[in-house]
């Protein structure tokens, strides 16, 4: 199944410094966050590495910015709002670059400076490699790491914008039917085709036994954000949840066994399952094969361990 996909950037800071001596005091890297964008200046040598990587960037992945100054490491954690453009554009921004008319490529990125990570940690994780380029992130110990401290540093994506870029990039998308692109975007809220779907497979909630259709959310098991556009539509892939029930469910907090045995995060209150009257432990019944696939992925990249 689809994951997030990380990668590395780097600030520049150093560079620009170097050929800007006059402006020591100065950080370019603030003019990212001002424009909310990733700013990359390609070179004969690096031209194609940059193209690659960038061409892989989809709305909701994560961009890791990185300074190599005064061992700073990752400075900002940022989420991708589109898909790369393609465009080399020019000139115009003499406070980023050495020649106010280099040629760039830039990416809408949403940054959250909450987050960082010390070179001495990327460097204990393996990632010293990827560090001088726009690079995908692959190292397991490394997504582990920045998974991790993303979690705790409270610059987790903003999951309306994420979705919100996503559902206009699939409206741009000539490729897919008209009627599918609709049912695609309406299936953010659990609504429409989705949820006719999920109807086919559940009859209710899970925890509170509720039936009444009206009463219910139909809720992505992988969250729309991460499926492919099947998945997004596949009824397997959703549960009929009371509102209280999916709040918890879409953020983690609860998940569930291949078995239908009700998990609770180390991380979650047990007054707040008693005062909504839940269950700590619960037997719901099995789920089918498909359903068992999609919770796989719900416990190792939605659930808080």
């Amino acid at each position: 199944m689809q994951r997030r996909t990380f990668f590395s950037v780097n600030t520049d800071i150093k560079s620009y410094r170097k050929y800007h001596p006059e402006k020591r005091s100065h950080n370019p890297f603030e003019f990212w966050l001002e424009n909310g964008c990733a700013y990359m200046t390609p070179t004969a040598d690096n031209e194609k590495s940059y193209r690659d990587a960038l061409s892989l960037v989809r709305p909701g992945d994560v961009l890791f910015a990185y300074e190599s100054g005064s061992g700073c490491g990752y400075i900002a954690a940022g989420t991708a709002l589109e898909a790369w453009d393609e465009v080399s554009h020019q000139g115009g921004h003499p406070e980023l670059f050495r020649d106010p008319y280099e040629i760039y490529f830039k990416i809408r990125v949403d940054w959250n400076t909450d987050f960082s990570c010390s070179l001495a940690e990327i460097q204990a994780a393996g990632l010293r490699q990827y560090l001088a380029t726009v690079t995908r992130v692959v190292n397991p110990k490394l997504v582990h790491l920045l998974s991790e401290k993303l979690e705790f540093s409270g610059a987790q994506p903003n999951r309306e914008r994420i979705e919100t870029a996503m559902a206009l990039e699939l409206l741009r998308d000539g490729s897919i039917p008209t009627t599918e692109r609709e049912q695609l975007i309406v299936a953010r809220v659990g609504q429409g085709a989705f949820r006719t779907a999920v109807q086919g497979v559940e009859s209710c909630c899970r925890l509170t036994r509720t039936t009444d259709p009206i009463m219910l959310r139909a809720s992505h098991i992988k969250p729309w954000r991460f499926a492919s556009n099947a998945e997004r539509l596949d009824g397997n892939n959703g549960l009929l949840l009371s509102p209280h029930v999916d709040h918890l469910f879409d953020g983690g907090w609860i998940t569930f066994d291949s078995t239908g045995k009700l998990i609770v995060s180390p991380r979650m209150s047990i007054e707040i399952l008693a005062a909504w009257n839940l269950p700590t432990s619960a037997d719901t019944g099995p789920f089918n094969t498909k359903q068992a696939e999609y919770l796989a992925y719900h416990r190792s990249d939605v659930f808080k361990q």
